[in-house]
């Protein structure tokens, strides 16, 4: 039995005297360079944006299906952490502002105790728009959580 190695020919165009290193071979780069600049900025513009669809109708439903609940709550905590998270850059209104307790909250909407237990994602969350990020835990021990039947649950109130 003998083995033959398959020949790949590639063309060698760029090192042919013919090859094009003229002004359009440079436009052509620059154009699409241009291109892929635009394109990069306009998407993360819109990544970026707290108000974009693509939060509510394409990164939920896909890590619904791929991720179980925990490693998306472990998911969420690190992409609030690292500042890739979106951002609610839109001022609240001032008829939203309230105080509580001598301090001056932007609006009453918070985030109570238990998504973020270790504090990591503080400047992450307050970015999403809320008002109050409550840090930390509310139980004494270590609570056994049913993940899979809370989402379950959520998901049917929701539909």
């Amino acid at each position: 039995m003998s083995f033959r190695l398959a020949r790949i020919h590639l063309p060698s165009r760029s090192l042919s005297t013919r090859a094009s290193i003229g002004p359009t071979s440079t436009a052509k780069k620059v154009a699409y360079g241009s291109l892929l600049a635009a394109g990069t900025t306009i998407f993360l513009v819109y990544y970026f944006d707290s108000r974009s669809a693509i939060h509510q109708y394409v990164f939920p439903p896909i890590l619904r299906y791929v991720v179980d609940a925990e490693t998306g709550h472990k998911l969420a905590v690190k992409v609030l952490r690292s500042g890739w998270a979106p951002k609610d850059v839109g001022k609240d209104d001032e008829r939203l502002a309230v105080e509580l307790w001598g301090t001056q909250l932007s609006n009453p909407i918070g985030l109570a105790a238990g998504f973020d237990k270790d504090g990591e994602a503080i400047d992450g969350l307050f970015d999403l728009g809320f008002g109050w990020v409550e840090v930390g835990s509310v139980t004494p021990k270590p609570q056994v959580v049913y993940a899979p039947i809370q989402v379950f649950d959520c998901l049917m109130s929701y539909h």
